[in-house]
């Protein structure tokens, strides 16, 4: 037995022995939800950590006769194919300018299919630099409007 004294200071008589049995269980049940909650948050950053991994972003700037030959509709078209999330625009010195983000090895294919663009364009050149992932939901043309 324990007395406990209430805010309005009765006493009260408790048998502690008789809560044992909703007690034990309860404390089971939370001791296996942070286990199962704590399992769940390592596979998630696990998870995360070797998609993060996985994934890589660039930017890149094509140089050469790039604009006004669908550079960048064809562009946006490949990275949609590959599954790549970011951006291409034209820029004003006449390069046309992209970031790719997505795993690995299609961020790699697309940088590779840049190096000769659509069957009108003329790559001269393609510099190539890592970037933060833009964290874009997809991958979209940006209208210039100087354009």
């Amino acid at each position: 037995m324990s007395s406990q004294v209430c805010s309005n200071g009765a006493h009260h008589e408790h048998n502690t022995s008789s809560f044992k049995h909703i007690q034990q269980p309860l404390k089971e049940m939370h001791d296996d939800s942070i286990l199962h909650d704590s399992h769940a948050i390592h596979s998630l950053d696990k998870y995360t950590t070797e998609r993060a991994r996985d994934n890589k972003s660039v930017n890149v700037k094509i140089s050469g006769k790039v604009q006004g030959v669908f550079f960048r509709k064809w562009t946006l078209e490949q990275a949609k194919t590959l599954g790549l999330t970011g951006w291409v625009r034209n820029s004003d010195d006449g390069t046309v300018e992209a970031v790719f983000s997505g795993k690995s090895s299609a961020v790699d294919r697309m940088v590779e299919k840049c190096k000769t663009g659509p069957s009108q364009a003329r790559v001269w050149s393609v510099d190539i630099n890592k970037c933060e992932d833009p964290k874009a939901q997809s991958f979209e043309q940006i209208t210039n409007s100087w354009w």
